[in-house]
């Protein structure tokens, strides 16, 4: 197990409880990232964060920017509507997985376009 409080002070913070307030929650690095700076599991990085009772921030990257190659919402949906899923996939430079997912998080996909359009 490691010894946070060691490293902590090695890193000159005062406590561990403030390198994870710093790392983690100012300085926004990522359970992945600060795996890979410690040489750990993201998990023993999160218990570790936990036990601190820090408090979360949201999954799945939610705090980037959106990516800039998605059109608007309407846009996007009427394209899947008229070309179908996979042209889309396509022509935008995702997986028709990822294209998929993103219209049904719309909520307004009908089961029909999701065929394959010549």
């Amino acid at each position: 197990m490691i010894d946070w409080e060691t490293v902590a002070k090695k890193l000159e913070y005062v406590s561990e409880s403030e390198m994870w307030t710093d790392l983690y929650l100012k300085q926004e690095l990522t359970f992945s990232e600060l795996s890979a700076r410690f040489g750990v599991s993201h998990t023993t990085v999160r218990d570790a964060i936990r036990r601190h009772k820090l408090p979360a921030r949201p999954r799945g990257g939610a705090m980037r920017p959106p990516d800039p190659r998605w059109p608007e919402d309407e846009a996007f949906l009427a394209e899947v509507e008229k070309d179908g899923l996979c042209n889309v996939a396509e022509r935008l430079g995702f997986s028709p997985s990822s294209v998929y997912k993103r219209a049904r998080k719309l909520k307004r996909l009908r089961r029909d376009s999701l065929r394959t359009q010549s």
